[in-house]
């Protein structure tokens, strides 16, 4: 209601932001132009009809979306986002396993790994920020991955778990929604941009300059 608390509703208030939800977010900022059904919605980020129209409802009265059942649209990205830096936790939402390797060629690195079966995988932070718009020449090939690679994985691929300093990064998720919304760029999987984006603004390494250059890109989320 107009001056009244937000909170005027029975039920408690979803929690935009933690890993399951935000797929909702990641999904409507990824197609900033877009207009969604619901139902593609639920399809797209294979959450509970319940849950994405609670969300939706949530981001309407905010004034981050609007529309209604057959027509839902992003409203003010920019904001969105800036909220959702605002919330989000790196160490909360992965598990991180830093390795060293003896082979220097990053890009024929991240093509091996992509020819691995049986595994999902998706490159994010410096390495797919490179392929989307070159700022920062950092050494780091970042791997989203499924399950984190076990001993007979780490001796054929002839990586070492280091505690720091790793130029290999597998970051295994608390949710599964990080994966949804990427490309291929080159052939290779990449996470969404703003799956990138926010990847790079918590770890130092010249990551939130390359997330300010990327955002300020304008092929950002296009």
């Amino acid at each position: 209601s107009a001056g009244g608390s937000e909170y005027t509703t029975e039920e408690k208030e979803p929690d935009l932001f933690s890993p399951k939800s935000s797929r909702l977010l990641r999904v409507l900022l990824s197609f900033p132009d877009r207009t969604w059904k619901q139902s593609d919605l639920v399809h797209t980020t294979v959450l509970a009809t319940g849950l994405v129209s609670r969300l939706l409802n949530h981001l309407v009265r905010i004034g981050w979306v609007e529309g209604r059942r057959g027509g839902w649209r992003l409203k003010d990205a920019s904001a969105l986002l800036d909220a959702w830096v605002q919330a989000d936790n790196w160490s909360k939402r992965v598990t991180l396993r830093q390795y060293s390797t003896l082979e220097r060629d990053l890009g024929a690195l991240a093509r091996r790994l992509t020819e691995s079966p049986g595994h999902t995988l998706a490159f994010t932070q410096w390495f797919a920020a490179g392929l989307r718009f070159p700022y920062a020449d950092v050494p780091v090939l970042s791997i989203y991955c499924d399950v984190l690679p076990d001993d007979a994985e780490l001796t054929t691929l002839d990586f070492t778990e280091v505690n720091s300093g790793g130029r290999i990064w597998f970051i295994l998720p608390r949710d599964p929604g990080v994966f949804q919304a990427g490309r291929r760029v080159q052939g290779l999987p990449l996470v969404s941009d703003v799956q990138i984006y926010l990847d790079l603004l918590q770890v130092g390494l010249r990551g939130p300059d390359q997330a300010k250059a990327l955002r300020e890109w304008s092929g950002f989320c296009r």
